[in-house]
């Protein structure tokens, strides 16, 4: 990431997409890293937690995460369909300000900012039933996590880490 907000003129900083964690390699992103590396260059952060949200921790403030999303269907243990979303005001900022339209609005953030906000304007019928389960998901995994905390990556993460790196662990 360093490389790419360093040396190509063409980003500017603004442009890129940091998925945290891959299940089929055991990667992990170092995201008080990348973080740092962001908002050095005053870099929007978005990441990809589909995969790690409610599995391992995520700190989305400690990071300086400017939009993070996700899945119910995978850590959380839901039903699939609903997509947290997290986003900064920061990033808010530059929604509120942008100078095109979005062509899509199914994806208009400024719509949905309407829809959840005190305006309470309609841009979609709110799955009710999906929010109850996915309360109940995030209440069983709060259970859990007083329970048993977050553990380290696991072996098999450090073993695959090392084949890629050229050293087996």
């Amino acid at each position: 990431m360093r490389l790419l907000l360093v040396d190509d003129e063409d980003v500017q900083g603004t442009k890129q997409q940091v998925v945290h964690a891959e299940t089929s390699t055991g990667a992990l992103q170092p995201m008080a890293q990348l973080g740092d590396i962001a908002n050095r260059h005053s870099a929007l952060l978005p990441l990809d937690t589909v995969t790690s949200l409610g599995g391992i921790p995520v700190e989305i403030d400690n990071w300086g995460v400017d939009v993070a999303y996700s899945g119910t269907q995978k850590c959380l243990s839901c039903q699939p369909g609903l997509s947290p979303l997290s986003i900064s005001e920061r990033a808010r900022k530059v929604l509120r300000t942008r100078q095109s339209k979005v062509a899509n609005w199914y994806l208009d953030l400024s719509m949905i900012e309407g829809h959840w906000g005190d305006a309470r304007s309609y841009h979609h019928t709110t799955p009710i039933s999906m929010n109850i389960a996915l309360r109940k998901a995030l209440r069983l995994i709060h259970e859990e996590r007083f329970a048993s905390p977050f553990r380290p990556a696991p072996r098999q993460c450090r073993t695959v880490m090392g084949w890629v790196a050229g050293t087996r662990p």
